[in-house]
């Protein structure tokens, strides 16, 4: 069966088997063994990529996290996401590099084991069907690793135990802790959405954007307390979350067209 463009379009190999043949069909043109001590410096893909870890151990280096895996893990890895493994002993796993069908499946990267979901049964099931390679074996590794990414943003979703579209407890979080720094990208993936259908989501509801919104609520506060007279304007700076007085005095006087030692005296 020739490869088709199914609509999860993914390319997978098994790493420590030689599928050369299935591999250059894919446009892959080699296959590596992971022996023990080897390093993949870091590198980074166009599309994500999913990796179960069937053996071996070692850790993996991406965004500033170093994280061990061993036989069960599993780490899906955004496109674009710089990221290297070092392997302690020997081991093989199955990759998985997929373009994710919609945003609800864009999933932030991540690293995990499998203890509930049981993703490492579907794991065996696509190691079977490209070792086999059967009638029609592409098409179920496309479903399987729909089922595998799936199962991920579901976890999440529940994890999140969002109402009123996820946006609620989201919106308490941001009204609590403006002042500190907030990832918009981070909280969006946290409450199950991609950042483009958080800010969306967001927007319909209040109006705003998530980042305006921030700073709304950090010049409510700043205008609060340079009438309290009771702190000096650098300390606001730094309560109301801004970097430094420069960025605070260069941010409040666009908002209200005061300085704020003009704003406290009025």
């Amino acid at each position: 069966m020739k490869n088709r463009d199914f609509p999860f379009r993914t390319l997978v190999f098994l790493r420590g088997v030689d599928y050369t043949g299935f591999m250059n069909e894919l446009s892959y043109s080699f296959v590596r063994s992971r022996k023990a001590k080897t390093l993949i410096p870091g590198h980074t893909h166009p599309k994500y990529e999913f990796v179960y870890f069937f053996g071996g151990k070692g850790t993996l280096e991406y965004d500033g996290k170093t994280v061990p895996f061993s036989r069960g893990s599993y780490y899906i890895m955004e496109n674009g996401m710089l990221h290297s493994e070092l392997y302690e002993n020997t081991g093989i796993s199955l990759v998985v590099q997929f373009t994710p069908p919609f945003d609800e499946l864009k999933i932030a990267s991540l690293v995990s084991h499998d203890t509930v979901l049981n993703i490492g049964d579907i794991c065996e099931h696509m190691r079977e069907e490209l070792k086999n390679r059967k009638f029609g074996y592409e098409i179920v590794v496309d479903g399987l690793m729909r089922e595998i990414v799936t199962l991920i943003a579901r976890n999440r979703y529940s994890k999140c135990n969002l109402s009123d579209n996820g946006l609620t407890d989201a919106i308490l979080y941001i009204d609590q802790y403006f002042m500190t720094t907030i990832k918009i990208d981070d909280l969006a993936y946290e409450c199950g959405y991609s950042p483009d259908h958080f800010r969306i989501l967001f927007k319909q509801k209040m109006r705003t954007t998530p980042k305006a919104y921030i700073l709304q609520k950090r010049l409510t506060l700043a205008k609060k307390l340079l009438k309290d007279n009771k702190l000096s304007i650098a300390e606001i700076a730094v309560r109301c979350g801004f970097a430094s007085y420069a960025q605070f005095m260069t941010f409040f006087k666009s908002r209200t067209g005061y300085s704020p030692d003009h704003y406290r005296k009025l």
